[in-house]
């Protein structure tokens, strides 16, 4: 159950910032940070064969890498704070 939330958590925040480009509100740091513990957690389920971590933070790491990226083009074209 757990790893079936952790999966869906961004899904309506990506939905939302997808829909509305709006990532104003957003804290840079803290999707940096989200985006590298996804993939600490990848790269651990990797090496110790865990195909359920795999594909768990696998769908957080894209998610988390959409609010990301459409973070970094609001703040370099809206002059947006991090």
């Amino acid at each position: 159950m757990g790893a079936v939330l952790t999966s869906i958590v961004l899904i309506p925040q990506s939905y939302k910032i997808i829909r509305t480009r709006d990532t104003q509100s957003l804290s840079l740091y803290m999707y940096i940070i989200f985006e590298l513990s996804a993939t600490v957690w990848i790269t651990f389920a990797i090496l110790s064969n865990q195909p359920a971590i795999i594909v768990t933070n696998s769908i957080v790491a894209v998610l988390a890498s959409i609010i990301l990226i459409l973070k970094i083009i609001n703040i370099i074209k809206k002059n947006e704070k991090p």
